[in-house]
């Protein structure tokens, strides 16, 4: 298997102390979001979250 990435299942979102605003109001949803899309595999905060996802795929050339 080839990793392609390691992404943050939680991250820096799960330390806001009432995501429910957040999550009931567009805008800051719309940002929460994108934040969380541009930080989920930043390296020096993977180890924030107490669960990771490893992305891998078989190589091409590899027998199936």
């Amino acid at each position: 298997m080839d990793l392609e990435t390691v992404v943050a299942v939680e991250g820096p979102g799960m330390l806001l102390p009432d995501l429910s605003p957040w999550w009931e109001d567009e805008r800051r949803r719309a940002l929460l979001l994108a934040l969380i899309a541009h930080l989920e595999s930043e390296p020096s905060l993977l180890g924030l979250g107490g669960h990771l996802v490893a992305v891998a795929r078989r190589p091409r050339d590899a027998p199936q």
